[in-house]
């Protein structure tokens, strides 16, 4: 069953694909979980307008894919909870309260599943060691943004600069792929598997041990005079994951197109937030990896590669520095001194450096080969990872900050009827 936990459908461009997605691959349940009342009365309002067209198969996301509509009731309940707390994790575990089949499913409000995504991910759980799946993810490539007012050197460079961020955004999440995908291979690890859509099993999370360490988690506690940073609404499907392999599990990645989730990332000037989100998820390395290699330290023994090549190498690989200090100590060398072409050298070494960028980004670059032109033979990727190694300075100096960056004016908690009062009576979508 999945679980969406949102703060409603407005000014969500792909809350229609995300509902019919999970719809056309039919699970037994599919739960809503709601900041505010506010926001489930928006979630009411758009199903009772949505199920005409997705029965008449005239949605954006079964137009994309020629897909029939049918009667999702037959298939599918719908439950929606209101939470009354803008807190991701609360308004996970309400909606784990309704869950009664084996396999808990994530699924974050701007997720869209490819139409087989459930039934390729599910084999996974054939292994009974295996308790968290993680998929594959891309990035919507969004329309440039096109401004007619503004003279034709400026919404040249508006469309630029759009497409730059779109860009960064599906390169910051594929690059997720290739490191999931090889280190899962190698030796069964991950770095995280990611909230956005992942399936875990319901036995681990609908327990009172797991819903109580998971909204009541703290950072860098100072035995009893100090009891941490937090909770913690940030870093959540990286404390399902430490939680998972501590508590005896495997984790798999089901990595393949018809387990791709695609998410929207990187919109600009409207609802611009990837650059706070960079922040956000930085911190949660400085937060969470020195936790899973000194706290928990179930990684040095169960994932001794992925320890060595993820968990350690990102809390000190910053482009910039180290690629620098390399290309200073090529000056200290007698190679440099004598040749004759030593700018050429350091040169080739920086360009050396930047093919380096390629091995993980090839997908996007291969599928969008324009955006190779624009993006990197323009060299703007290559200096967004150096001016990313800075953020991460900072990042690493202001950890203990624990806001949700990327989702600003979220409203005031109300009367929180899950956290509060107990487990209300779900209200599901009238017939």
């Amino acid at each position: 069953m999945p679980i969406c936990a949102t703060v409603g459908p407005e000014g969500n461009l792909v809350f229609d694909e995300l509902t019919a997605s999970v719809l056309v691959n039919k699970p037994a349940c599919l739960i809503f979980a709601c900041n505010t009342i506010d926001a489930a009365n928006q979630v009411r309002k758009f199903l009772e307008n949505f199920r005409s067209m997705f029965e008449a198969g005239n949605t954006r996301y079964q137009r994309m894919y020629n897909l029939p509509g049918f009667t999702f009731e037959k298939y599918t309940e719908i439950r929606i909870v209101d939470v009354g707390i803008s807190n991701k994790r609360h308004q996970m575990v309400a909606g784990i309260q309704h869950i009664d089949s084996p396999i808990t499913i994530s699924v974050d409000d701007t997720a869209v599943w490819s139409p087989n995504w459930l039934a390729g991910s599910l084999p996974a759980f054939n292994d009974d060691n295996v308790g968290l799946v993680g998929t594959r993810k891309w990035v919507k490539r969004l329309p440039r943004y096109n401004d007619l007012n503004a003279s034709r050197v400026m919404n040249a460079w508006c469309k630029y600069i759009s497409g730059f961020w779109n860009t960064m955004g599906g390169l910051y999440i594929i690059r997720h792929n290739f490191e999931i995908k090889s280190m899962n291979a190698a030796d069964g690890g991950v770095f995280c598997v990611s909230a956005r859509s992942n399936l875990i099993r319901t036995e681990i999370v609908k327990n009172d041990k797991f819903c109580h360490a998971f909204t009541n988690e703290y950072v860098l506690p100072l035995g009893t005079w100090f009891k941490g940073f937090g909770p913690l609404n940030a870093d959540d499907d990286n404390f399902v994951t430490r939680y998972v392999i501590n508590d005896g599990w495997d984790i798999k990645a089901q990595c393949a197109d018809e387990t791709t989730m695609t998410t929207v990332i990187g919109m600009y000037p409207k609802s611009f937030k990837f650059d706070k989100q960079c922040t956000r998820w930085s911190r949660s390395t400085f937060r969470q990896n020195p936790i899973a290699l000194f706290v928990d330290r179930t990684v040095w023994s169960k994932w001794p590669l992925t320890t060595w090549v993820t968990y350690l190498p990102w809390l000190y690989n910053a482009a910039a520095f180290w690629d620098g200090l390399a290309m200073y100590m090529l000056t200290k060398t007698n190679l440099y001194a004598e040749s004759p072409y030593s700018y050429l050298l350091l040169f080739a070494l920086f360009y050396v450096f930047q093919l380096t960028k390629l091995i993980k980004t090839h997908e996007w670059w291969m599928a969008y080969p324009m955006d190779f032109v624009l993006y990197y033979l323009i060299p703007a990727y290559p200096l967004f990872t150096y001016y990313h190694s800075f953020k991460k300075v900072y990042t690493a100096l202001t950890f203990w900050n624990t806001e949700w960056s990327g989702r600003p004016n979220l409203p005031p908690p109300e009367k929180a009827k899950f956290v509060e009062e107990g487990l209300t009576t779900p209200e599901k979508l009238k017939k």
